[in-house]
């Protein structure tokens, strides 16, 4: 089991360190010092790590502009420990319905402020995210499902890395 924990902490390690330099290149977040870790990272979750790259930022002079952004998610890494995906929330927009059943780390590339409203539309909880800045967010309760919505004037964006093994 410290295995597969010293796994789970790379990965996420892994994709948090993905999520600030690329709101650090987005002009977004200050660097900052990192320690090593005293844990050499056990790589069973890496064997079938994939990055989905198109979504990138495009080539200096490349002739295909960047497209418009969009409510949604973008699938980053998935493999055997962790699903991590890059969400986007235009104003006055929503994720549709759904649920997390595992525990999840969130990175914020935005400031914003997001509702997480049941099938009723009655708001379970209002989340205040800071950019550049980490939560935990547990996994949902049973049976319950939500969308997230974003009822301000400016794009919300956040990178999630949910862990697969966590139970």
């Amino acid at each position: 089991m410290s295995g597969m924990r010293t796994a789970v902490v790379a990965g996420v390690a892994f994709a948090a360190g993905a999520a600030v330099m690329w709101a650090q290149q987005r002009g977004g977040v200050e660097p900052s010092p990192v320690a090593p870790s005293p844990v050499a990272p056990n790589l069973a979750c890496v064997d079938s790590l994939s990055l989905n790259m198109s979504s990138a930022a495009p080539v200096a002079g490349a002739a295909k502009p960047p497209a418009a952004p969009t409510t949604g998610r973008v699938q980053l890494i998935d493999n055997n420990c962790v699903k991590s995906w890059r969400s986007t929330i235009l104003p006055n927009g929503a994720l549709t319905q759904h649920r997390h059943d595992h525990g999840r780390a969130l990175i914020a590339l935005t400031d914003g402020q997001l509702q997480v409203v049941d099938t009723a539309g009655k708001v379970i909880n209002t989340y205040h995210w800071e950019r550049g800045k980490a939560y935990w967010l547990d996994a949902d309760p049973p049976g319950q499902t939500h969308a997230d919505v974003n009822r301000t004037t400016s794009p919300i964006e956040v990178i999630v890395v949910e862990l697969k093994k966590d139970k």
